[in-house]
C-alpha cells in the first residue's frame, strides 16, 4: 500500500510540475503538499494536512498560501483540466459538489443552494471537487 502512495505522489508532482504555473518554489511545494494531503489525509483540514507534512513547520504557512489573493485558482483549474483533456492515455474527470451548511448571513461565498439530500434549498457553501 505504501508503495502505491509513493508512486501516486510522484505522478501528482509530475503533473503539477507540467502545469508550468508561475509559482515560486515554496508555492509549488505548498500546492503539492496540499494536493497530497487532500488525497491521503484522514483529517482534511489545513491543520490535519500540515501535521502530515514533514517539511511544514506550521499550518499557518499552508493557510497563508491558500488565502493568498495573488494565487489565480482559475489558472490552476484551467491548466489542470487542459492537461487531463490533452492526455493521450485517456482518463476520467470526476466532479462532485458538496453543500456545507452555514449560519450567519455575512459569510463570504455562502448562498442558497438546493440540497438533494434534504430536498430543499439551504444556506451553505457549495464546494465542487
Amino acid at each position: 500500500m505504501q508503495m502505491i502512495v509513493k508512486d501516486r505522489v510522484k505522478d501528482i508532482d509530475k503533473t503539477i510540475d507540467s502545469l508550468n504555473l508561475s509559482f515560486s518554489k515554496p508555492q509549488m511545494n505548498h500546492l503539492k503538499n496540499y494536493t497530497h494531503g487532500l488525497i491521503t489525509s484522514e483529517n482534511k483540514t489545513i491543520e490535519g494536512i500540515s501535521n502530515q507534512i514533514v517539511k511544514c513547520p506550521d499550518q499557518s504557512n499552508l493557510n497563508r498560501f491558500l488565502q493568498n489573493p495573488r494565487i489565480n485558482r482559475g489558472e490552476i483549474d484551467f491548466k489542470m483540466i487542459r492537461t487531463l483533456i490533452d492526455d493521450k492515455k485517456g482518463g476520467t474527470v470526476i466532479l462532485d459538489d458538496t453543500n456545507i451548511s452555514k449560519t450567519g448571513k455575512e459569510m463570504e461565498g455562502a448562498g442558497y443552494h438546493y440540497d438533494h439530500s434534504e430536498g430543499k434549498t439551504i444556506y451553505c457553501h457549495n464546494i465542487v471537487t
